[in-house]
Order: C-alpha cells, then sequence, then structure tokens
C-alpha cells in the first residue's frame, strides 16, 4: 500500500513538473520574441541617429539668434524640435525585457564598460503585455523615423 502511494505521489509530482516546465517554455518564447521585437526598435533608433543629428545641425544653422526666420524655416525648427522631443521620450523610456542582453548603442561610453547599470524601465507585467509593451515602442521609433526622412527631403 505504501508503494503505491509513493509511486502515484511521484507520478503526481512528476506531472507537475512537466505542467510547470511547459509553463515556463511557454512564457520564455513569448518574453524571446518580445526581445526580438525590443532589439528591432533598437536597431531602428541607432540607424535614425545621425539622420536626426544631422537634421538638428539644419535647425541650429537655421535657427541663428537676431535672424528673423520666414514662415517656413519657422515650421522646419518646430517640427525638428517635435522630433526630437519625441526621440528623447523614446530613449528615456524604452522598457528591457527582463532576463535578456540588449544590444544598445550607449552614448558617450566605450563599448567594454560594465553593462550592470540600469537600462531604461522595468516593468512587471506577462510575457504577453510584454510584447505589446515592446511592439508600442517599435511603432513609436518607426513613427519618428518616418517623421526624421520626410524633413530631410
Amino acid at each position: 500500500m505504501k508503494i503505491r502511494l509513493v509511486l502515484f505521489l511521484n507520478c503526481f509530482a512528476l506531472l507537475f513538473l512537466v505542467s510547470a516546465c511547459h509553463q515556463h517554455s511557454e512564457e520564455y518564447k513569448k518574453l524571446e520574441k518580445a526581445s526580438g521585437i525590443h532589439n528591432e526598435a533598437v536597431k531602428v533608433e541607432n540607424a535614425i541617429r545621425a539622420d536626426l543629428e544631422k537634421l538638428i545641425q539644419q535647425k541650429n544653422s537655421t535657427n541663428v539668434q537676431g535672424k528673423d526666420l520666414t514662415e517656413e524655416e519657422l515650421q522646419f525648427v518646430r517640427k525638428v524640435e517635435a522630433v526630437e522631443t519625441s526621440y528623447q521620450f523614446f530613449t528615456e523610456n524604452l522598457v528591457e525585457v527582463p532576463g535578456f542582453d540588449h544590444d544598445h548603442h550607449h552614448h558617450d561610453h566605450s563599448h567594454d564598460h560594465d553593462h550592470s547599470h540600469d537600462h531604461g524601465a522595468q516593468l512587471k507585467i506577462t510575457a504577453d503585455d510584454m510584447i505589446l509593451v515592446q511592439q508600442e515602442f517599435l511603432d513609436s521609433i518607426g513613427s519618428i523615423q518616418q517623421r526624421i526622412q520626410t524633413l530631410l527631403k
């Protein structure tokens, strides 16, 4: 009788572990997907940085103190400042995917620095919600990229 009870408990424990591992595996796959979306957003950010700097230089050369700007020049300056604000918001609020390495371009850092410091907000949300959050950030940086391209034309 004791042997049957022990076998039953072992089988129950094994089923519980298999179930828990499967759930963990599904969660990991979702976080892995969120991490891929996050990395894509970072790639777009890195790709637009030079163009944004070019726009800022154009804005600064247009917006010289004491110079009367035309309406077209004023609109250009305002649009570039709006893109700068959006970009700054993106970089300050980009959420990391917990447990995944990141490949960010760090301003004014050498590449071989300590990665243990904070890199953005950390949210305690479900893996499904993390996918949605990362997609929002990818869409946001995509929109910023389109605005930059439009201004560069």
